[in-house]
């Protein structure tokens, strides 16, 4: 759910929309998931810090370090990640990540889609885990 958010800049998201245009036959359908961050949006949010710890059943810990921060005029968030598993209080593994989720508005979709060829789309609300969703279905 929500993968074609991951796909920043925006300009790398409408190239992957070409492509999939390209390569879907005629008459092909392209299904979107897509969903707007809300609490991102919040204007005490546009920057955060987390510290989580897990207890694993080897007896090890792993400690997650978040710093997110969002550009609700740009329409994306980026989270930098750091994970370290310890063991006996000593590091035996550690990993770095970095993310950007971009968020479309449903109208914004909606002339995306058709910007670049797409046909018949059809919006639909659903909701998973108790939030809310956009389903776009377009034709090719």
């Amino acid at each position: 759910m929500g993968s074609f958010q991951l796909l920043y800049p925006r300009a790398v998201a409408f190239n992957a929309l070409q492509n999939l245009k390209k390569h879907l036959h005629v008459g092909g359908k392209l299904i979107l998931d897509l969903f707007v961050p809300w609490d991102a949006l919040d204007k005490d949010n546009e920057e955060e810090f987390t510290e989580k710890e897990v207890h694993v059943p080897d007896g090890g810990v792993i400690k997650h370090h978040s710093h997110n921060r969002s550009n609700k005029y740009e329409q994306y968030c980026h989270s930098d990640s750091t994970y370290t598993k310890t063991v006996n209080d000593k590091v035996v593994a550690s990993e770095q990540e970095e993310m950007y989720l971009c968020w479309y508005y449903r109208y914004e979709m909606e002339l995306i889609l058709e910007k670049y060829g797409f046909k018949n789309v059809v919006y639909k609300e659903a909701f998973f885990r108790n939030e809310s969703h956009m389903m776009f279905f377009a034709e090719n």
